[in-house]
């Protein structure tokens, strides 16, 4: 069984909040293949979609949305 490593929380907290790839990528400095990696690797641990994407924005699912919560409160 894999761990979540909290790169991967960061990363989907950082492109929920700024709601694209390319915000997330000029606010940390991290390119946007590289996010959008660890974004699959994060719902392939979860099981689960946490975004729908569209070219122009994201926009969280429902499971995107719990896991915010869940997210954010591990990196508090």
């Amino acid at each position: 069984m894999s761990r979540i490593d909290l790169a991967l929380v960061e990363a989907f907290v950082l492109i929920a909040r700024s709601g694209s790839l390319t915000k997330a990528e000029s606010l940390s400095g991290v390119s946007k293949a590289t996010l959008s990696r660890q974004l699959t690797r994060l719902e392939e641990l979860l099981g689960a979609q946490l975004l729908l994407r569209s070219p122009r924005r994201i926009s969280l699912t429902e499971a995107g949305h719990a896991f915010l919560v869940r997210g954010e409160g591990l990196l508090d």
